[in-house]
């Protein structure tokens, strides 16, 4: 989660409930400050990296010691720790003006007006969840149906198409899932010859979970992933 997010989470706990949905201006505000944001930490951090080899320039070139390959140095260790220090001190002072200030309240707003729907994902058992996305899946246009209780080997929902075979698994908890669950779910889309895996959490996923998740194509949704699909 990326420090606009954030925020804006934490704004978000303390306002009461929007029922204005976020304009398109509104939405290009936060995309300009997102945008910035990775902007500010990138030039920030080369900047701190240039300002190292110069000056390591300098120093080797007066004691005789590298000559003019001596701006080299940093590279080799102390300017990854400049890039780091100088995107770090960037992103700073970016999230210190207007824009991003505006865009974390906008939001914030945004997260209010939809906390309602989580709320509605994050309110059914575990059951009516497995059925609720069934359906979900079945009015996206797939042939979707529940696998029995006992013995489904990690799937819960299966829905199929002309082109595609989904196998999903529904976790109804409060925390977020961990990586073993991504595993365990790889396995089945190995095995079933699946062309998409879903994992559905109402708690959210750990960072450990995403970067795996990521790296073996695996989806997850949370409570926002699930209110979205519902809305399309």
């Amino acid at each position: 989660m990326d420090s606009l997010a954030q925020m804006a989470q934490s704004v978000a706990d303390v306002l009461p409930p929007v029922s204005t949905p976020p304009s398109l201006q509104d939405i290009e505000t936060v995309s300009l400050a997102q945008k910035g944001l990775k902007r500010a930490k990138l030039v920030s951090g080369w900047l701190a990296v240039f300002a190292m080899c110069v000056a390591s320039g300098i120093m080797f070139w007066d004691h005789g010691k590298g000559g003019k390959f001596g701006f080299l140095v940093p590279l080799l260790g102390p300017g990854i720790y400049a890039y780091i220090l100088g995107s770090d001190l960037g992103r700073r002072i970016f999230m210190r003006g207007q824009l991003f200030r505006n865009a974390v309240i906008i939001a914030a707003k945004a997260l209010c007006f939809e906390r309602p729907k989580r709320d509605y994902w994050r309110q059914l058992s575990w059951r009516d969840l497995e059925l609720r996305v069934t359906a979900l899946f079945g009015r996206l246009g797939y042939r979707a149906h529940t696998t029995p209780g006992s013995g489904d080997k990690g799937v819960d929902v299966i829905a199929e198409s002309s082109h595609e075979k989904i196998v999903i698994q529904c976790k109804q908890y409060s925390k977020p899932a961990q990586r073993n669950l991504v595993s365990e779910l790889l396995g089945v889309k190995i095995a079933e010859k699946a062309t998409r895996a879903i994992l559905i959490c109402t708690g959210g996923f750990t960072h450990d979970a995403e970067e795996y998740a990521a790296q073996h194509g695996i989806e997850l949704w949370d409570l926002d992933d699930l209110a979205r699909a519902a809305e399309r």
